[in-house]
């Protein structure tokens, strides 16, 4: 374990190369790299209450939910250098197709992007070219918050803050599992939030906000080991939100309530 940045309430994170990472700190992108060092700022004209992050490193784009907006922010960088632009901003509050009511977590499929819209109870899915409104999956959710697709096995993993479990989708759209319940015993949980899953689909990593630790899970979401208890030293969490797995193979921890990035070897 080890404290690479202190930063006011982190939320969420994400790599964005193999050197840098970015961080939403008071509802901004903050740009470091993996030794600490602050770089730059990301939108801080546009967007108003960050949320949620991710990278799409095939197209060198950066997608940003604003929960105050109630809107998805795409950006792109050519070099991913401190030079971005806005491509384009979709969503409004309400319940009709491509509107949100807090979007929080986010992530791309092939040419699709994903949002957990939270209140909404459901998962909507956009064209990445053009930001248009393709379909929405619900019907299972109480507060989807945390999403992740593993592409190794066509498997989309989503976090429910709501009913304490994860969720696990077929072809992005057909429920075919749950794991886990309300606890703090092993494989139990309170509020999840970050869901990651490793390179050989084997492992599945669950940041338990609100029992402070990130668990470490078999495939089938048993129980593998834990990591973390409440408290603000070393080899401990405060309300832990989102992780991102470093280029070095490090993983990226949000500790919020501790104001800083927790790097720890997990997966190793």
């Amino acid at each position: 374990y080890s404290t690479i940045v202190d930063i006011n309430r982190p939320v969420c994170i994400t790599m964005i190369n193999n050197d840098d990472f970015a961080v939403s700190s008071d509802g901004k992108v903050n740009v470091f790299s993996l030794d600490g060092k602050f770089k730059y700022m990301i939108g801080s004209d546009i967007v108003s209450n960050l949320f949620g992050l991710f990278f799409d490193n095939k197209r060198n784009l950066l997608f940003v939910t604003d929960i105050r907006k109630h809107q998805v922010h795409v950006f792109s960088s050519p070099n991913i250098d401190k030079n971005w632009s806005l491509v384009y901003s979709i969503g409004s509050k309400g319940v009709d197709n491509g509107q949100f009511n807090i979007p929080s977590d986010i992530t791309v499929i092939n040419n699709e992007f994903v949002v957990c819209d939270s209140i909404n109870n459901r998962l909507q899915f956009f064209d990445i070219a053009s930001g248009a409104f393709l379909r929405s999956v619900g019907g299972g959710f109480s507060y989807p918050i945390g999403i992740y697709f593993d592409s190794s096995s066509d498997l989309l993993y989503v976090t429910d803050a709501v009913d304490d479990c994860v969720y696990v989708l077929l072809n992005n759209n057909s429920f075919i599992r749950k794991f886990g319940s309300n606890g703090n015993g092993n494989g139990q949980f309170d509020i999840p939030h970050s869901i990651y899953v490793s390179n050989d689909s084997q492992f599945i990593v669950v940041v338990d906000r609100d029992n402070h630790r990130v668990q470490i899970l078999n495939a089938d979401g048993s129980f593998v080991t834990s990591y973390g208890a409440y408290g603000n030293g070393e080899k401990q969490f405060s309300f832990p939100s989102y992780i991102c797995l470093s280029s070095k193979g490090d993983l990226l921890i949000c500790d919020t309530d501790n104001d800083r990035i927790v790097r720890i070897r997990a997966l190793n």
